[in-house]
Order: C-alpha cells, then structure tokens, then sequence
C-alpha cells in the first residue's frame, strides 16, 4: 500500500492480484480520510499514520511522542494561529504550523 498526496487530498494505491485459471492485475486508487495535521479541528482526537520530514526536526517529534500509531488531540491553537496545542500521550506539547503539515493522520 502507498499512500500520496495530490491536489489536496490523499490517495491510497493498492495493488491486486486474483488468481484462478489465469492471473489478474489491477491497482485501485482510493481516497483515505487522512490529511495533514494542520487541517485537524479542535477537540477531535486523529491516529498518527506518518511524519514526513528528516533530520533533527524527525528526531524532535519522535521524541515528544509522536509516533506513526499515537492518538493526538488538536486542544487549541495560539491567537494568530500558530503554534497550536495538541495531547500526546498525556502530555499537553506545542507544535508549529510548519511541522504540523509534515504529519499525516487519520480521523477516528
């Protein structure tokens, strides 16, 4: 399974193979419910499906907890809208607008 990003929207590709007296292939493209954590609503709880950056700003994340398969509630977010505030794992943490673009969840 891979999962893009184009115009907005998340799209799943999936690949299939059917086998009986011969093999068929296909691919099915699917819209997901997954979007970027900066277009999360407040007070709606999202499962963390991945963090798409490197480096020390990854290693930063990981750290506070955010980790593909984590629950993370959107609390609030600051008077001009950056940083917001979001639960993890107990824990009330501040996150930028930049870097909440890079990770994708899902809406439970």
């Amino acid at each position: 399974m891979v999962i893009f990003y184009f115009s907005g929207n998340f799209f799943t590709l999936i690949s299939y193979f059917i086998k009986s007296n011969f093999v068929l292939g296909g691919v099915f493209i699917l819209k997901t419910s997954f979007l970027p954590l900066s277009k999360s609503l407040p007070n709606e709880t999202y499962k963390i499906i991945s963090i798409n950056c490197k480096g020390q700003i990854k290693r930063r994340l990981l750290d506070l907890g955010i980790i593909p398969g984590t629950f993370i509630k959107n609390i609030q977010s600051s008077p001009l809208g950056d940083p917001s505030a979001f639960f993890v794992r107990g824990t009330v943490i501040a996150i930028r607008k930049e870097d909440t673009k890079k990770i994708v969840v899902e809406s439970i």
